[in-house]
């Protein structure tokens, strides 16, 4: 009995020595178990780097735009600009080792008061009305690449119209009828009359015509005069309507473009164009 428990205690010893001897050593599992964890953080890696390359891929397209975006609207305020009439200078490419006289920046006046630009006393620089705007010193490739420089201490002030004399003499509201009303104003003026019209009228409302000055009327057709009338009141005229008569008896009223210029005392003040049909 003894010895066949020995025996079977020897079998068994043998199947787990042979058992281990084929399976893999612990190193090579720890091994294995530690190029499995690498190849995972390996994919994880390749992963986040894809999505932050198209990250920065979509953002430099957004940047490019933006860019594109702002040299755009640069040119669009530049054109606006010239549009107005602003003057544009635009200077040929600088060579590389060209020295370029910079506009300096505000100085502190010095104990006179007499602030200094470019190191000359304002005092002796001439007056300049609007500021100054230059193309930038780079050699810009376009106009949307200039840059408006301001003079320092100078502003840009609006220029007013003169506003109209009220008191001068005027002709208003010139127009051309065939009849006129008892207030000599005209009725139903046109623009356009047909072929054997007898005579035209040519209306105004007269402001500030004082006795002595004189009126004239110039008509013509095509560019050619056909009549000329004149009339100098002996008394004042403000607010009424007066009247030139064109009769056919005296004028040719035939087709054609025609035009009438008024003036006061030989200065042109209005004139109404007409056409006759045929």
């Amino acid at each position: 009995m003894r010895k066949i428990t020995f025996t079977l205690g020897l079998v068994t010893a043998l199947i787990l020595g042979a058992c281990n001897f084929f399976a893999p050593s612990s190193d090579i599992q720890t091994e294995n178990l530690q190029n499995d964890v690498a190849r995972t953080q390996i994919a994880a890696i390749r992963a986040s780097a894809t999505v932050d390359a198209e990250r920065l891929a979509i953002t430099a397209e957004y940047a490019s735009g933006s860019i594109a975006n702002a040299a755009l609207q640069s040119t669009r305020i530049v054109s606006t600009l010239m549009a107005q009439g602003t003057r544009f200078i635009d200077l040929p490419p600088l060579p590389e080792n060209a020295i370029v006289a910079a506009l300096p920046t505000a100085l502190a006046p010095p104990a006179n008061g007499t602030s200094i630009i470019g190191g000359i006393p304002t005092s002796t620089v001439p007056a300049i009305g609007n500021p100054l705007i230059t193309p930038g010193m780079g050699g810009a490739a376009a106009r949307g690449g200039a840059t408006i420089v301001p003079v320092p201490g100078v502003s840009a002030t609006p220029v007013l119209a003169a506003s109209p004399n009220a008191n001068a003499p005027a002709l208003s509201n010139i127009q051309v009828s065939a009849r006129v009303g008892a207030d000599d104003c005209a009725i139903s003026p046109s623009p356009s009359f047909n072929t054997g019209v007898t005579e035209l009228y040519l209306v105004a409302t007269a402001t500030n015509i004082a006795p002595g000055m004189t009126i004239s009327s110039r008509w013509t057709r095509d560019g050619v005069e056909v009549a000329f009338y004149e009339w100098t009141p002996d008394f004042a005229v403000n607010g009424a309507c007066i009247w030139f008569l064109a009769p056919g008896a005296e004028v040719d009223l035939s087709t054609g473009s025609w035009n009438v210029q008024l003036a006061i005392d030989g200065a042109a003040v209005g004139s109404s164009g007409f056409t006759i049909n045929g």
